[in-house]
């Protein structure tokens, strides 16, 4: 907003368009069935997690990890691999505090 005196001694307040704001705009996800990911992905994820040199493993390091080659997975792929491990009791964690093996002694 800007505010211009005017000559009757009193401010008018016009808004400013802002340039750097973009206009709202849905996005739909779109949900990744449990069966499509691969087991193969699911022994990948949890070998990432178990070599990480000072746990936990945070879910950027999971999904820039060197294992992966050139097949980086999706943010929304990866997180549903993370809910399925982390269901099945293969792994514990969360996306805020990181990833460890779960420990059937703990």
């Amino acid at each position: 907003m800007i505010t211009l005196p005017n000559k009757k001694k009193t401010q008018k307040t016009f808004p400013v368009p802002s340039i750097f704001s973009k206009p709202y705009q849905e996005v739909e996800f779109l949900e990744v069935e449990e069966s499509s990911i691969s087991e193969a992905d699911l022994e990948q994820i949890v070998a990432i997690v178990a070599a990480t040199a000072s746990p936990p493993a945070s879910f950027a390091a999971i999904r820039n990890s060197r294992k992966w080659g050139e097949d980086k997975k999706s943010v929304l792929y990866l997180r549903n691999a993370l809910s399925q491990l982390i269901d099945s009791n293969r792994l514990c964690g969360n996306e805020k505090d990181g990833f460890s093996v779960f420990n059937i002694n703990h």
